[in-house]
C-alpha cells in the first residue's frame, strides 16, 4: 500500500512561552523526545487545535475543519495523528486513505495531507515523529510537497527521509500541468514525491 501527502505551511512566528521538546537520547537511529505524546484526534480538539492557529492568524484552520475530520476518522475515510509536547498542542498529520489526486486513488495509495507543526515546534523531531507515525500506517509511502520557500523545510525534510519525485511533473490542484502552461505559484501547485518500505 502507498500513502500520498499535501502539506500547507506557513512560517509565522508564535509566543516562544510554550515548551520545548527535550531528546534524552537515541533508540534505533532516532531521537527520543521527552513528553511527547502521539494520539488520534479528540472531540477536545475542536477548540484547542483551531484556536492554536488562530493565534497564528492562520485561515482555514477553524472548528468546521477539524470536526470535519473528527467524522471522516470516525468513518474509517482519514486518520488523524495530533502531537502535543507537555499538555500543549504542537501538531497534526492526516492520512486520507482514497486520495482526490487521480493517480494515487486509482492505485489505491492513501494521502497523507495536511500536516502542520507549529512554527514553535519545528526543528525539535515533532514533524518527523508525526512522519513516522504516518508513515507506520501504510506500508508504501507517496508525498506532495508544495514548491515555493514556505515550503523549503519540508523539502528538506523529504529529501532527507528517502522520498523521491514519482516522476509525473509538476501538479496543479491535482492535475498535471503540460510543457508551456503557466500556473500560479501557491499551495495547489505542487511536486508528488514517493518512498518504499524497504
Amino acid at each position: 500500500m502507498s500513502v500520498g501527502f499535501r502539506q500547507v505551511c506557513h512560517v509565522i512566528g508564535i509566543r516562544t512561552s510554550r515548551p520545548c521538546a527535550r531528546h534524552v537520547g537515541l533508540r534505533d537511529d532516532v531521537a527520543v523526545i521527552v513528553d511527547l505524546k502521539l494520539r488520534a484526534l479528540a472531540q477536545r480538539d475542536l477548540r484547542t487545535i483551531p484556536a492554536a492557529f488562530a493565534e497564528l492568524g492562520w485561515p482555514g484552520k477553524d472548528e468546521a475543519k477539524f470536526r470535519r475530520y473528527l467524522s471522516e476518522q470516525a468513518a474509517g475515510e482519514r486518520a488523524v495523528v495530533v502531537a502535543e509536547l507537555t499538555g500543549w498542542f504542537a501538531g497534526y498529520i492526516t492520512v486520507v486513505w482514497n486520495s482526490d489526486y487521480r493517480p494515487f486513488r486509482d492505485a489505491g495509495i492513501p494521502e497523507i495531507k495536511d500536516f502542520n507543526v507549529l512554527p514553535a515546534y519545528r526543528r525539535q523531531g515533532i514533524g518527523s515523529a508525526l512522519m513516522d507515525a504516518a508513515e507506520r500506517l501504510v506500508a508504501r509511502r507517496t508525498t506532495i510537497v508544495g514548491l515555493y520557500s514556505d515550503y523549503g523545510t519540508a523539502q528538506r525534510m523529504y529529501a532527507k527521509r528517502g522520498y523521491v519525485p514519482d516522476g509525473r511533473g509538476i501538479m496543479y490542484a491535482g492535475e498535471p500541468v503540460p510543457p508551456g502552461r503557466a500556473v500560479r505559484i501557491d499551495d495547489d501547485a505542487c511536486l508528488m514525491y514517493t518512498r518504499e518500505l524497504t
